[in-house]
C-alpha cells in the first residue's frame, strides 16, 4: 500500500496567494484613504488655528488705530494680496493712550502687515519691536475699507485671509477666513 502525500497542489497555492494579495491590497487602499483623510483634517485644523491667531493679533492692533492712521496698498507684493501700514497711539506705563490737549498722541513708528515677499506663504507683522510671523501657508491677505465696500460701517475694516498648502499626493488644500475689525473712530 502506498502512503498518500498530504501536500498542497500548485493550483491551491496560486489560489491562496491571489486571495492573500487581494486582502493586502484592500488593507493598503483603506489605510491610504484613512491617512489622506487624517492629513487633510490636520491641514485644515492648522489653517483654522493660524487664522484665529492672526485674526487675534491683527484685530488687537487695528482696534487701537483709525482709518486716518492707516494705508492699504493693493496688489503687493503680488496681484491679489494687499498690505496695510498703520500707526498706534502712544501708550503710557499702563498701556493706555496718551492724550494731550484733548487729542490722542500717535506713535511716530509705523507697523506693516503683509505677506513676506522673501518667504512667500508667511504673513508677517513688521514694526519697531521687530518682525514676527503671524501665520503660515498664506496665499493672500485682503483689506477692505468703507471706501471699497458700501456694506461696511465707517469705522470697520474687513480682513480676508486665504490659505493654501499641498497635502498627501500633492492634493491642494484651500481655506478662507474673513473677519471684520471695529476700529477707533
Amino acid at each position: 500500500m502506498r502512503a498518500k502525500n498530504k501536500a498542497f497542489t500548485v493550483a491551491e497555492l496560486i489560489v491562496a496567494s491571489v486571495i492573500m494579495v487581494s486582502l493586502v491590497g484592500i488593507l493598503v487602499a483603506g489605510f491610504s484613504q484613512n491617512y489622506a483623510a487624517f492629513q487633510s483634517s490636520n491641514i485644515v485644523n492648522s489653517f483654522q488655528n493660524d487664522a484665529r491667531l492672526a485674526a487675534l493679533q491683527i484685530s488687537k492692533d487695528l482696534r487701537r488705530t483709525n482709518l486716518s492712521k492707516l494705508s492699504i496698498t493693493k496688489n503687493t507684493p503680488w496681484a491679489g494680496t494687499d498690505s496695510i501700514t498703520y500707526k498706534l497711539p502712544s501708550a503710557d506705563a499702563n498701556n493706555d493712550p496718551v492724550i494731550s490737549g484733548g487729542s490722542i498722541q500717535w506713535d511716530s513708528n509705523s507697523i506693516t502687515i503683509a505677506v513676506d515677499a522673501a518667504n512667500a506663504g508667511e504673513l508677517v507683522r513688521s514694526g519697531p519691536d521687530g518682525t514676527r510671523a503671524l501665520a503660515h501657508n498664506i496665499k493672500a491677505i485682503t483689506f477692505t475699507s468703507i471706501n471699497q465696500s458700501n456694506q461696511l460701517y465707517l469705522d470697520e475694516l474687513k480682513v480676508g485671509l486665504h490659505f493654501e498648502a499641498l497635502g498627501f499626493r500633492g492634493r491642494k488644500h484651500n481655506f478662507n477666513s474673513t473677519f471684520i475689525v471695529d476700529m477707533r473712530n
